[in-house]
């Protein structure tokens, strides 16, 4: 029988597969304020058959060149797609990362 946990639910999936990126900002390692170590990317799910269709959330982008550009979000919101998403929780928070963020 399958252990039945909280980690069960985490599967990348049931998020759909339509995604806009929003906005972005750059993230700064916790003790060397000036060392840059990748972006955050806010992101609205667009997949009207997720059930978590408009729902939103930040993805950290472990790479310090995505090639989705931070600057491409000024002209408005950009359909992207992921490379190795992955999600998770910590303390009852979910947490979301990939390798890269690429336009759709």
């Amino acid at each position: 029988m399958k252990k039945f946990d909280v980690d069960s639910f985490l599967e990348p999936k049931l998020l759909g597969g339509e995604f806009l990126a929003v906005h972005a900002e750059e993230i700064y390692d916790f003790e060397d304020k000036d060392k840059k170590v990748g972006y955050s990317f806010f992101i609205s799910i667009q997949d009207p058959k997720s059930d978590f269709y408009f729902s939103s959330f930040a993805c950290k982008i472990k790479t310090l060149q995505p090639s989705l550009h931070i600057e491409e979000l000024s002209k408005g919101p950009k359909p992207v797609t992921f490379k190795n998403f992955s999600m998770g929780q910590y303390k009852g928070k979910l947490w979301f990362s990939a390798d890269d963020i690429m336009p759709k």
